[in-house]
């Protein structure tokens, strides 16, 4: 196979038809770009929208960007060495199927805008430094 190694690049916002993006264990470091943002444009919601990050070496803090690419039914960013917070605008995804967020250092508490996520069927975040309860 193929080996994909360094940071994701800040142009990977402009790819206005991308449907899912799978680069799990491929050496990626650095931070997740905000431009992914970008991929909101994309409105069909009937086609499985999934951005797959884990078992990388990205740093920095899950991006609050993420909740702008609202047909978003799948993010999986575990294992990584992450930090920070969950953001609570993560709750806006109302598509999200599936929350992967295990192994990558988390704190806090899990926001209670996750509970709108009428369509969520895995959630996971095992091995963080979470407190509280589950809402």
């Amino acid at each position: 196979g193929n080996i994909i190694s360094g940071t994701m690049a800040t142009e990977i916002g402009l790819l206005k038809n991308l449907t899912r993006i799978d680069m799990s264990m491929a050496s990626l470091f650095g931070s997740i770009p905000s431009e992914i943002s970008l991929w909101s444009s994309i409105r069909y919601i009937s086609v499985v929208f999934k951005i797959s990050l884990d078992s990388n070496f990205l740093t920095g803090t899950v991006p609050t960007e993420l909740a702008k690419a609202t047909p978003l039914e799948y993010l999986i960013v575990a294992d990584n060495p992450l930090q920070g917070t969950i953001p609570s605008e993560l709750g806006q995804l109302k598509e999200m199927v599936y929350l992967g967020m295990s192994y990558i250092g988390l704190s806090g508490t899990i926001p209670s805008s996750l509970s709108q996520l009428n369509n969520l069927t895995n959630l996971e975040f095992a091995f963080n430094f979470l407190t509280g309860s589950v809402p």
